[in-house]
């Protein structure tokens, strides 16, 4: 029968945003070692059992970002280090919790580039008239727009 490796202690979350979770935890010393198990679970009592977040085999890192999490939702978490035999460290007496922010992401991404990764349906037209806000200005015809989105440019004097 093969020994466990000694427990890791739950983790500390920080840099929390409305989709991500920095984990950080003391680095297991066993001699013995194969690699980390992250999990996590919206229900308190995560363990090896819940969804498998991560895989760390180097034993020296002992930070993981949890992303594209739900807005405003409470993460339960769990760090095990892992033998190579397969066997799991006990739980840790705690394990660690968090909310994710509110804050959708802003809809100003990605047209200062281009609009390659932007799904445009209907007919859109690009207009520099002084009557809308920004340089430049996405509408959806060309009376005044029903939709429109800022697109950056170079200001106008």
């Amino acid at each position: 029968m093969a020994e466990s490796p000694v427990v890791v202690n739950a983790p500390a979350l920080d840099e929390v945003t409305s989709h991500s979770v920095r984990l950080s935890w003391a680095a297991n010393t066993n001699t013995v070692f194969s690699h980390y198990a992250v999990f996590r679970s919206t229900s308190p009592n995560v363990g090896i059992n819940s969804t498998l977040a991560a895989v760390i085999q180097n034993q020296a890192v002992t930070t993981f970002t949890d992303t594209n999490l739900a807005l405003d939702t409470v993460y339960y978490y769990r760090v095990y280090a892992v033998s190579p035999f397969g066997t799991f460290s006990p739980d840790s007496a705690a394990e660690s919790s968090v909310r994710t922010l509110n804050n959708p992401l802003p809809l100003s991404d990605g047209f200062e580039g281009s609009l390659i990764n932007w799904n445009l349906t209907g007919s859109w037209n690009v207009t520099t008239n002084g009557t809308y806000q920004g340089a430049r200005c996405l509408t959806d015809s060309r009376a005044p727009p029903t939709r429109t989105a800022a697109i950056p440019g170079p200001s106008r004097r």
